[in-house]
């Protein structure tokens, strides 16, 4: 069995990538892959939920275009989470795009009473302590009326402590292909937004967080031997060896 790279620990607060995902993301219990919606939705909007191995993603269809909203797919009771928000506007041309894009940052993603602009393009709320979350996409200049909803189903909060509080040495992965989702351990609690994490000197772009991982998108046109690199504003608190593969055709 090869030897984990060890982490160059330059802070505080260490983060490191996951072997195994399997070590911050076990096993979830078998869930449907589409919620039924907890209302009727305004005409004209719709809303699906779907689960992969790592994430969830959340898609608001408008009659201005698609938001998705990107979560972790290990939701529990009370956790904070944060995810990244993409706007995807109808249009036949730029500029009928362009107008539509600007209707779409006009939604507002809310939990209860915390609320998120998806202008701002990421987000942060806390879950409530029940068995299931429930999304709201409204319009800023009518915040009572409801456009979608969708229902998140919650696992139980956990017991142990988050992965990554424990004084065991934080590793990095060996590998990781390109142009896909990457696990990291759950990061101390900061301001995330501050976190960089750069694969052969190219940002590895925000997707999803939980008090037990931090995910990231591997950049697209990096291959083969690199250095992954982890910095907190301008500090570098990790760094290792990597292999980023390319995603052999018909590979999903």
């Amino acid at each position: 069995m090869r030897t984990a790279a060890r982490l160059f620990l330059r802070s505080k607060c260490p983060i490191a990538v996951l072997i195994s995902v399997s070590l911050i993301c076990p096993l979830l219990p078998a869930r449907a892959q589409t919620m039924a919606r907890p209302a009727k939705p305004q005409r004209g909007y719709a809303s699906r939920l779907k689960h992969d191995t790592l994430l969830s993603l959340i898609t608001f269809k408008t009659p201005s275009g698609d938001i998705l909203l990107t979560l972790p797919a290990d939701l529990r009771a009370g956790d904070a989470v944060s995810g990244s928000i993409q706007l995807k506007p109808k249009g036949a041309d730029l500029a009928q795009k362009t107008v539509n894009a600007k209707l779409l940052s006009e939604y507002q993603i809310a939990i209860g009473a915390q609320t998120v602009s998806t202008e701002a393009r990421s987000g942060q709320w806390t879950l409530p302590a029940v068995t299931e979350a429930v999304l709201v996409l409204k319009q800023k200049d009518a915040s009572d009326t409801q456009s979608a909803l969708i229902s998140l189903p919650l696992l139980p909060a956990p017991i142990a402590p988050p992965f990554g509080t424990s004084s065991s040495p934080a590793v990095f992965p060996l590998k990781g292909q390109a142009d896909r989702p990457l696990a990291l351990p759950a990061q101390c609690e900061a301001d995330w937004q501050s976190l960089r994490v750069l694969i052969g000197g190219k940002d590895a772009g925000f997707l999803a967080a939980s008090p037990r991982a931090y995910f990231v998108q591997t950049p697209p046109d990096v291959f083969g031997k690199t250095m992954l690199q982890v910095r907190r504003g301008d500090t570098v608190t990790a760094e290792t060896a990597y292999r980023n593969d390319r995603v052999r055709q018909g590979c999903c």
